[in-house]
């Protein structure tokens, strides 16, 4: 059983649930609304849009598991798809958040489908990281109440920051996108460099879990998309 994670690796594992959770808990809330009210975009349409990426979303995330479950590479099974889906990410992340003037219904459909799936699998894929290297359950406990505040915490700036009774403003929406797109990535960074090393040999020791086990793992690791 690998040993207890040090305090300083403990909080930057955590931290990139909190990057996760301000980018998409503004894309979820307020993106159909933003498009709707400031670009014109039919509100119906919007809201297809979602409903059929948040299916589909549902669907990969448990073939990013199974991907991550077998994935073998001298850096670890998980640091490297972490590394890899983050830029994409925050690629996606921008482009939904801070439009182009006059961003139609095609420009909505790629930039919200990207920075959903691509947050989906980075947390899949984060989830996992921890179950491999944090150890029983009473050490998991710890850190999950941990990563767990981040969460709270995301949402308590949104509400702090957000009126949701006031007109969407596109300066409320694009203000996210230079704080917590690069804290997002920071924070995936941090955290693939703060894990001890020493922990790759136990990681890539470890056998494959099941399709089964892929799938629970990958809804509890969605607990937070569906607030």
């Amino acid at each position: 059983m690998p040993a207890p994670l040090p305090r300083f690796a403990a909080l930057a594992y955590c931290l990139p649930a909190l990057g996760l959770a301000l980018l998409v808990l503004p894309l979820q809330l307020a993106a159909p609304h933003f498009y709707q009210e400031v670009h014109g975009l039919d509100l119906t349409a919007l809201a297809i849009i979602v409903l059929t990426v948040r299916l589909l979303d549902v669907l990969l995330a448990p073939v990013v598991g199974l991907v991550s479950d077998r994935l073998r590479t001298r850096f670890g099974r998980r640091r490297p798809l972490l590394v890899l889906l983050v830029i994409p990410l925050a690629g996606g992340a921008a482009m939904a958040m801070d439009p182009v003037p006059g961003a139609g219904m095609v420009w909505f459909t790629l930039a919200f489908s990207l920075a959903l799936i691509l947050t989906t699998a980075v947390a899949v894929n984060h989830e996992a990281l921890g179950l491999d290297l944090i150890g029983g359950y009473d050490r998991r406990t710890r850190v999950w109440a941990l990563r767990d505040g981040c969460f709270l915490l995301a949402a308590l700036i949104l509400v702090l920051t957000w009126n949701p009774l006031a007109p969407m403003a596109r300066g409320w929406l694009s203000s996210w996108g230079p704080l917590a797109i690069p804290f997002t990535v920071v924070s995936i960074f941090l955290c693939v460099r703060a894990l001890p090393e020493n922990r790759h040999a136990q990681e890539e020791d470890r056998s494959p879990s099941t399709i089964g086990q892929d799938l629970k793992a990958a809804m509890q690791s969605r607990t937070f998309l569906s607030l």
